[in-house]
């Protein structure tokens, strides 16, 4: 039995000496490690001082290009076309379509010498006021008129009714009631 012993006790002194030189290696390997991982941080810091400077300086250049185009109305976004993602072909087609129809009437407006997209019309019942009715004439700003007879080469006063006349002005007929 006490070679059986002996047989422990020298495999249980083999196996801490084993442990113990493992732990001893494995020390010199993590040392090793934390020595490169410190060399690693050192030189990592020093190059992203340099890349946070270079930065710096990209984005002082980046900001003032921003500043010079925001002053100027630009967008710093300069995307390769102005289309817009949310509209269809057809929408855009209609948006072309109203857009030459826009210009064709700016183009109308400008032959015909107004400023107002709606072509102007006169209008005779501001210009012209009924001020009395007596029997079959009408007294139109301060003069008498009778039924056919014309005022000014302007109007004809067609028909005469108790309350109102019916004059015709460049060939439309109008209402002028009394008031």
């Amino acid at each position: 039995m006490k070679g059986f012993v002996a047989e422990i006790l020298s495999g249980i002194a083999l196996t801490v000496f084993f442990v113990l030189s493992l732990s001893t290696v494995n020390s010199k390997i993590i040392s090793e490690d934390i020595e490169k991982d410190f060399r690693m941080s050192v030189a990592d810091s020093v190059s992203t001082q340099t890349v946070t400077s270079q930065v710096e300086v990209s984005t002082n250049v980046a900001t003032a290009e921003k500043t010079k185009q925001a002053t100027e109305g630009n967008s710093y976004f300069a995307p390769k076309s102005k289309r817009n993602p949310f509209l269809s072909p057809q929408e855009y087609e209609k948006i072309r379509i109203m857009e030459e129809q826009r210009l064709a009437q700016e183009e109308l407006i400008k032959r015909m010498g107004t400023n107002d997209p709606v072509v102007k019309r006169e209008d005779p019942t501001k210009k012209y006021k009924l001020q009395g009715i007596v029997g079959k004439y009408a007294i139109i700003n301060g003069e008498m008129i009778g039924e056919g007879e014309n005022y000014k080469k302007e109007i004809i006063l067609e028909k005469v009714y108790s309350n109102y006349v019916i004059i015709k002005y460049k060939g439309k007929q109008y209402r002028l009631i009394l008031k």
